[in-house]
């Protein structure tokens, strides 16, 4: 299983002292869920929200130029694939952008890397 995760991005066109913010689409994200891990937790809906709430750490920004903030979040089987992973695969044969993979471990996320060209 993968927990998806959705972001909306904002940048500033104007300055830090008028703001003039656009929004500009978003990313996907992904965390990893073991299935024994889901199932043994005593509360399933507060687990993955625990996992949510590590990715933040890595997902979230908020400077004075650029934001991107969580919208959504949904556990999806490992053969899920994005409209836009969908569309690459279907117009292009590969997929350049995938989603982002970020692993939590004991409550500390990492983003890890990026590897294009999803079959």
């Amino acid at each position: 299983m993968k927990l998806m995760i959705y972001t909306q991005v904002h940048e500033n066109y104007g300055s830090e002292d008028q703001p003039h913010w656009k929004a500009k689409g978003g990313d996907d994200y992904f965390v990893p869920v073991s299935m024994d891990a889901l199932l043994a937790s005593e509360n399933k809906a507060e687990f993955l929200k625990e996992l949510v709430d590590a990715a933040r750490a890595v997902i979230e920004h908020d400077g004075s130029g650029y934001q991107e903030y969580i919208i959504d979040w949904s556990l999806e089987d490992d053969s899920f694939r994005t409209e836009y992973e969908q569309s690459q695969l279907e117009w292009e044969t590969t997929c350049w952008y995938p989603s982002k993979p970020v692993h939590v471990e004991r409550g500390v996320a990492s983003l890890a890397p990026v590897y294009m060209n999803i079959v």
